[in-house]
């Protein structure tokens, strides 16, 4: 993706608003600015959720609200908080057997190895703000995690990957800790059970999602989302949000840079300056990749725009997305 930058007096990048609102007009559900915008609304962001959660799952869920970008904070200062695209609500008339249910999508590839334990945690900490002291641990509502991938999360080409807790020893013993992950790969092989109509439909949705692509006659949950999409697109403050997020990140990333100058330029002999440059080289460039990820930025795009600005080769670069923790 290629966009076309202006720079102010400050050498500060600035995105024009012609831009912003092309580069949104790109972008599809599997981007979280996007579902995160549609999901602020709450009457649309409850309409595209249930689309995709009641097309997941083949059935009604009666969702009354749906929160964007839910924040839990960790149990001390010093554990990570996280972060959820979607945590889910049903209505209270329905909460006999309470469910959490939890909608992600996910875009980088990078990831990829750390999304067990992510997974691991990200439960464990909503657990923890939805059992009340004292209660039994029978209160404990289940969990559903339902996350969306432009890439293939454990490699074996398929749409659908299902994850439960089984007796390894004994595996026709159910172990009933009411937690269910779900993984849909976008271009994986629809290896979904059940009926045609309800295998086409998951993979229908699924694909617009990571695509934005529709059939010639699309099914109507697609051209629902479909029209809150575009509206949401088309909103100015959808756009100036995007603006406002990409000068934060541009202000980051040249105060960044700023830092780098002024530590090098301290430093008195060739070998140190030349050992406090890559180190200060390495803290820049990490940082440049998880503000342009907080952006939701392609790691593409930011290999790119790093190759050009610290002119180092792919290996380096390999070895700094390696070591980012977003």
């Amino acid at each position: 993706m290629s966009i076309e930058l202006t720079v102010t007096p400050n050498d500060v990048p600035r995105i024009t608003f012609e831009e912003a609102r092309k580069r949104i007009a790109e972008m599809n559900l599997i981007n979280g600015f996007l579902l995160d915008s549609i999901a602020e609304d709450d009457e649309k962001g409850r309409i595209v959720v249930k689309c995709i959660v009641d097309s997941v799952l083949d059935m009604d869920i009666p969702i009354s609200t749906v929160k964007s970008q839910k924040v839990i904070n960790g149990l001390d200062s010093i554990y990570h908080g996280i972060r959820l695209d979607v945590s889910i609500e049903k209505e209270k008339a329905f909460l006999g057997n309470t469910t959490i249910y939890d909608l992600e999508v996910e875009d980088r590839a990078a990831d990829k190895k750390e999304l067990p334990k992510r997974g691991r945690y990200y439960q464990a900490l909503t657990d923890s703000v939805n059992l009340p002291t004292s209660a039994s641990y029978m209160d404990l509502p289940d969990y559903v995690s339902i996350t969306i991938l432009s890439y293939d999360p454990f490699d074996s080409g398929d749409m659908y990957y299902e994850v439960k807790s089984v007796v390894e020893s004994h595996p026709d013993i159910k172990y009933e800790d009411g937690i269910r992950r779900i993984f849909l790969y976008g271009k994986g092989k629809n290896n979904l059970k059940g009926t045609s109509a309800y295998r086409e439909r998951v993979e229908e949705v699924v694909n617009y999602i990571v695509t934005g692509e529709k059939k010639e006659n699309p099914d109507p949950v697609v051209t629902t989302m479909d029209k809150i999409v575009s509206d949401t697109k088309g909103k100015t403050e959808v756009t100036k949000k995007f603006m406002q997020n990409w000068d934060r990140i541009e202000h980051i990333k040249r105060d960044i840079t700023k830092e780098v100058t002024e530590k090098v330029t301290k430093e008195v002999t060739e070998e140190v300056t030349k050992e406090v440059t890559k180190e200060v080289t390495k803290e820049a460039v990490l940082g440049f990749i998880e503000y342009g990820r907080a952006l939701n930025d392609t790691d593409e795009n930011i290999r790119s725009l790093i190759k050009a600005k610290f002119k180092l080769d792919d290996e380096t670069i390999d070895e700094f997305f390696s070591e980012a923790s977003v």
